[in-house]
């Protein structure tokens, strides 16, 4: 678990291609190792899905990367979008493709995710904790880094079909989510859904949607790691995840109200309530994004309601109602187990309260990246010079 969070805190400070590259390839082991040892019963065939799929993500990026230095002629690896910016836009394409290709696999996004929804059942609940919560991050870290950031004309050219794969991918994970009767993999496809918005912001590339793909970055880690800690709870004191088994949990007596509680807060923030971190995301998303993908915006917004329908299932079977004979006298959850949830939910709804806290903080790295979406975003400024400035 600290190899694998050293190589992820390396490859977010890595200000090199090749160094970002080795970090990105070293969580591989630690990660395959920990869903292989400590997983489930098909905890061997996750994790080497889990393995290739990562593998070829890798071996993407350093096509791309490679091509970078080649093409631009430089004699380091240093990251220096002048450089790539300088190339002709068929070249910034051809660079572009492998790298999007490699993190699309690294999000997921449909159709590169069915290595996802099997390592989340087969890993242990810190493992799927931490896969949800931190390293999917990666993925869409660098979709604006390596992507928005070195590839500005590129990313414009490609903007249109990128926005319309975030629709897919939204409606797909949201829709597969609906017909689960799993619970982890039911959060584990809503975790594909949610994925979604950030392309999407990507796509647009307003400093507006900007802010918003980083502030769903960290909602989307807090609330889908609140989720797979709850279900983790849910099955070490019942045996099951399975919505045809359980029912009633939120009975106060014999049942986990506390847990029950979480989740129903969890849920809320999953589904954009206001006053919850979840909101506050989704809404900069789509106002950022309406003015220049309004179809894929209002399409992406139907997949947010959605969201509330295979969560609500969620709750109505396994916590409200009458408690199932199959899980009587269940054992006390402790405090040791609890105050992690309530950690995760107090920093929900401090940030659904109080969001600038963490936009100031985000604002620096958007303003870094705002001059080269401006190439992206003309049009846009010159037909609604109003929105523009309010932005």
């Amino acid at each position: 678990m600290l190899l694998l969070n050293a190589a992820v805190a390396g490859a977010f400070l890595a200000h090199d291609l090749l160094l970002f590259f080795l970090f990105y390839e070293m969580e591989l082991i630690p990660l395959y190792l920990l869903i292989n040892i400590w997983g489930g019963a098909r905890r061997e065939y996750a994790a080497t899905k889990f393995l290739i799929f990562t593998a070829l993500s890798g071996m993407c990026l350093l096509v791309g990367f490679l091509g970078v230095v080649d093409f631009t002629g430089a004699s380091t690896f240093a990251y220096d979008p002048a450089l790539a910016a300088m190339l002709p836009v068929g070249t910034q394409i051809l660079l572009l493709l492998p790298i999007l290709l490699g993190f699309a696999i690294k999000v997921p996004l449909v159709p590169f995710h069915t290595w996802l929804p099997d390592a989340h059942v087969e890993a242990s609940t810190p493992v799927s904790v931490l896969l949800a919560g931190v390293l999917l991050k990666l993925g869409t870290y660098g979709l604006l880094r390596f992507g928005v950031g070195l590839f500005p004309a590129a990313w414009s050219a490609l903007a249109p079909w990128l926005a319309t794969w975030a629709v897919v991918s939204v409606l797909f994970g949201i829709l597969v989510a609906i017909t689960q009767t799993d619970m982890k993999k039911m959060v584990a496809y809503s975790s594909v859904g949610h994925m979604g918005f950030i392309l999407l912001a990507a796509a647009s590339a307003t400093p507006l949607s900007l802010l918003g793909a980083v502030v769903q970055m960290v909602s989307h880690g807090l609330i889908s790691g609140l989720l797979f800690l709850l279900v983790g709870v849910v099955y070490a004191k019942t045996g099951s995840r399975s919505l045809d088994t359980l029912k009633g949990l939120l009975n106060p007596e014999r049942g986990l109200p506390v847990v029950g509680s979480l989740m129903v807060l969890a849920v809320m923030a999953s589904a954009g309530i206001p006053g919850m971190a979840g909101f506050i995301a989704e809404f900069l998303i789509f106002r950022g994004s309406f003015a220049v993908f309004p179809v894929q915006t209002l399409l992406c917004m139907v997949g947010t309601g959605l969201t509330a329908v295979y969560f609500l299932m969620l709750l109505n079977r396994a916590f409200f109602g009458r408690l199932s004979s199959a899980v009587l006298d269940l054992p006390r959850v402790s405090w040791a187990e609890r105050l992690p949830a309530v950690v995760l939910a107090a920093i929900i709804i401090l940030l659904g309260i109080q969001p600038s806290w963490l936009i100031n903080q985000s604002e620096a790295a958007i303003v870094a990246l705002e001059p080269k979406t401006k190439i992206a975003n003309a049009s846009l400024v010159i037909s609604q010079p109003n929105t523009a400035s309010r932005l």
